[in-house]
C-alpha cells in the first residue's frame, strides 16, 4: 500500500472515531469501557407493618452513645485544664510526668 493511500485511510478512521459521540471516556467523566458498576443501595427507612418510617433514613431521633474517655486523654485534658494557654503538645509532656498507668 502506498503511503497516500495509507494517509487517507488512517484520516478516514479518525474522521469517523471523531464522529463518534464520547460515552463514558476518562475525558467525559465517565466510567472506562468494560467496567461495570455495583448497584447503588436503595436507602430505605425501616418497615414497620408495610409503612417505612421516613426517620430511620437518616437515622434522625437516635442519639449515638458516647464512648467514656480514655484514661490518658482524660489526664491530658485535666492538666491542660489546670494550665490555661499551654499547648496541647506540652500538655503532653507535663501528662507523661505525671501520669500513672493503670493496669
Amino acid at each position: 500500500m502506498s503511503s497516500d493511500k495509507l494517509n487517507s485511510k488512517i484520516l478516514s478512521l479518525l474522521d469517523e472515531i471523531a464522529k463518534k459521540p464520547m460515552s463514558g471516556g476518562v475525558l467525559s467523566g465517565g466510567m472506562s469501557a468494560g467496567v461495570k458498576r455495583k448497584p447503588r443501595s436503595k436507602k430505605g427507612g425501616i418497615s414497620v407493618g408495610g409503612k417505612k418510617k421516613a426517620g430511620a433514613v437518616y437515622g434522625l431521633g437516635k442519639k449515638k452513645a458516647k464512648r467514656p474517655m480514655n484514661p490518658w486523654l482524660k489526664h491530658v485534658k485535666d492538666v491542660r485544664d489546670a494550665n490555661p494557654g499551654m499547648s496541647y503538645k506540652d500538655a503532653m509532656q507535663a501528662a507523661s510526668q505525671t501520669y500513672k498507668k493503670r493496669s
